[in-house]
This record gives structure tokens, sequence and C-alpha cells, in this order.
């Protein structure tokens, strides 16, 4: 039943089996331990981002409020709506800074940065003559990366960590995700860099087209693509938009420094798709029950190797925000 979920998930591209690269000999066998559920989970829970380190991440329940977690640990919360403002987390770095926006009821949403989640009030995050704001992505060094409309047209914009109260507008197009080192994904597929020039990410020999997956996760891309042969193959690329690696038959949803990488594997003679875990270039492991909800947004994949997800019961009536371990 799951896999006709993630069937939906993924869309319609049909794949004929899952197709071992050449160099699976040199990879080591890959394997993944549930390390259960998250504190404060309800029915409708979801995680909202996680840090690169995967020692942090945030999340968002209807019921119990909003999280923010350390190893497995809750170390903060707050409730979803404070003062008329509904609050909804969108990232967190490897230090705890959150960010998200909070919502008037019959206002625009106001960005926001707290460095301490949870205790006093967040910073918000401005630009002058924007007509609306939202905020993307965190990195480790604490820049803030996000997006503005301005007469309809789509900017990125970072605030640095330096000085929040300041803002600098880098170029038209819509963000995905920061690096580390300050290169922006973005979503027509290039890359741009500190020094405002744009690259197209690398497309790998033999395919003829690809998407990216619009999630945040480590400012490493991610994405699928068609080959020649009509196959489907993943893509994960460096952050400076080389290509790292490429598996045939599965779809990735994010990946760590390393380039290990979680997402949608087509299982060979079954319908639809499963979440799995690979290596470089190695053969996709299925996880077992209960195994992670593999959409774009909802898998988040640490350099020490801890997933954050949530899973589905077998009936769809219940999620529950969890861990995994991968190596």
């Amino acid at each position: 039943m799951r896999n006709q979920l993630r069937s939906v998930l993924a869309g319609t591209a049909v794949v004929v089996g899952l197709i071992a690269p050449a160099n699976t000999a040199s990879a080591a066998a890959a394997s993944c331990t549930w390390l259960g559920d998250l504190p404060g989970n309800d029915s409708f829970a979801s995680i909202a981002g996680a840090s690169a380190s995967g020692e942090y991440a945030v999340g968002a329940s209807e019921k119990n409020g909003r999280f923010l977690w350390r190893n497995g640990q809750t170390v903060a919360s707050w409730p979803v709506e404070q003062g008329g403002k509904r609050d909804t987390p969108d990232d967190v770095n490897s230090s705890g800074v959150v960010i998200g926006t909070r919502t008037p009821w019959g206002g625009p949403s106001e960005a926001y940065v707290w460095r301490t989640p949870g205790s006093g009030n967040p910073t918000t995050l401005r630009v002058s003559n924007a007509e609306w704001v939202e905020p993307i992505a965190i990195n480790d060094t604490g820049d803030v990366l996000g997006y503005i409309t301005r007469n309809s047209v789509s900017y990125a914009v970072i605030w640095p960590a330096s000085n929040y109260a300041t803002n600098r507008v880098v170029g038209p197009g819509r963000p995905v995700d920061i690096s580390n080192d300050g290169r922006i994904l973005l979503h027509s597929k290039k890359m741009l860099y500190p020094d405002g020039t744009l690259h197209d990410l690398q497309t790998p020999a033999g395919v003829t087209a690809f998407s990216i997956t619009e999630s945040p996760n480590s400012g490493r891309p991610v994405g699928y693509g068609t080959t020649t042969a009509g196959t489907e193959i993943s893509i994960v690329w460096n952050t400076d938009g080389t290509v790292a690696h490429t598996v045939e038959g599965a779809r990735p949803v994010a990946a760590n420094t390393a380039g290990d990488t979680v997402g949608l594997v087509k299982r060979s003679g079954a319908a639809g798709y499963d979440s799995g875990f690979w290596q470089g270039s190695g053969t996709p492991l299925l996880f077992s029950q209960p195994d992670p909800l593999g959409g774009p947004g909802d898998m988040y994949l640490g350099d020490n190797g801890v997933l954050h997800s949530i899973w589905v019961s077998e009936d769809y009536s219940d999620s529950s925000w969890s861990r995994w371990r991968c190596s």
C-alpha cells in the first residue's frame, strides 16, 4: 500500500527495474536502523527541516505545537500560534538556529530567524519595497536564504549572520538551498555563485533531461533525469554544480555532504516506489518497516548518517515523526 502512495508522490514516470551501476563492487554494504519516534508526536505531525550535521531537527505538530530536537531529545517547544500569528518553521542549522514564518490573521507572512528558539522573540527578517518575503534555508554559517517578490518578479535574498537587520538581494530567481560557502541553488537548475555569476548544473553523460528536487538539506543539489535508453536516473551534484554520482532506477530526495543519499527507489517487478538509501553509485537499500515517507521535503539526511522523516501507518490513518541511522 505504501508503494502506491510513493507512486503518487513520485509522479507517473515508468522505470524498468532497478539497474545496478558498474562500480557497485567497490561499495560497502549499506544498512539503516530505525531509532524510534521523536517526542511530541501526533497524527498531523511533519518534519519541517533538519541541520546538515543531522544533530538538530525542527517539527510542526498541529496539536502539540512546534518542536526543536537535538539528537532525538526536545530542547525547545512553542505554540502553533502566538499573539495572533501562526508559526511555521522552515529550517534549522547545525547550531540550532531556526528560521520560519509567522502569519497574522488577515496580514502577510513575516519571515523570522530565532537564535534561541522558545526563548524571547525571534528576529523579523525584512526587505524594503518587497511584496512578499519568505525564508527558504539557513546554512551552518548562519546566513539565511530567502526570496522576495517585487512587481511579481522573484529575487533571491540573503540575510547575513553578522547582522540580520541587513540584507542583500543577490539576483533574480527562486532559490532552493544555500551551501556553507554561499553557493545558491535556483529553481531554474542553475547555481548562483557568491560573485554573482550563474552556472548551469552539469548534465550527466547520456541524460536527455533532468529535474531537481526542491528540498533544502546540505547545499548539495539532487534530482533525477531520463537517459537516452528511456530509464530514470538519480543525480547527485557537488555544491559547485558538477555531477557527483548517478544511480539508475531511483529519485533522490536528499543527500549529505559525503554524498550519501535517500529517496525513492523503483523495485524490480513491483508497482510504485519505496524509500531507499544509497552511498555514492552503490545499489540502493530499501528500508524495512517502519519506513520513511519519501517525498520532497519529507526526508533530511545528516552528515552523521541520521535521517529525520515521518512514517505512515499501513492504512494511512496515522503518521509519526522519527529518526533512522544509515551507514
